[in-house]
């Protein structure tokens, strides 16, 4: 598994974690980096995942990036306030588990 981090903004980082083909995005405030490093590394969207509600970590998730999982039934994990933890929400076996599919 390879972590890699996607400028976005002027002063913020995109994270996609990458396994074999496939990738998960986390906290994807812009969709044009995302797009380039998938298109890049050749790799399909298996998930994303949303740690909290700002813009800058959610602007490109419903519209412009979800149309592009690869599956309408890939996983796509949020928290639904700034305050809640990830753990309330998805065990680390299940926000990784789409990539053992």
């Amino acid at each position: 598994m390879t972590l890699v981090p996607l400028p976005a903004f002027a002063d913020n980082y995109i994270w996609m974690l990458q396994h074999g083909p496939d990738a998960i995005v986390v906290d994807p405030g812009d969709a044009a980096p995302v797009f380039d490093a998938l298109a890049r590394s050749h790799l399909q969207l298996a998930a994303i995942l949303v740690t909290h509600h700002h813009p800058d970590h959610t602007g490109a998730t419903e519209r412009r990036i979800n149309p592009f999982l690869r599956s309408r039934e890939a996983d796509v994990l949020r928290a639904v306030s700034a305050h809640a933890g990830l753990s309330a929400h998805a065990a680390e076996a299940e926000v990784f588990g789409a990539l053992r599919q």
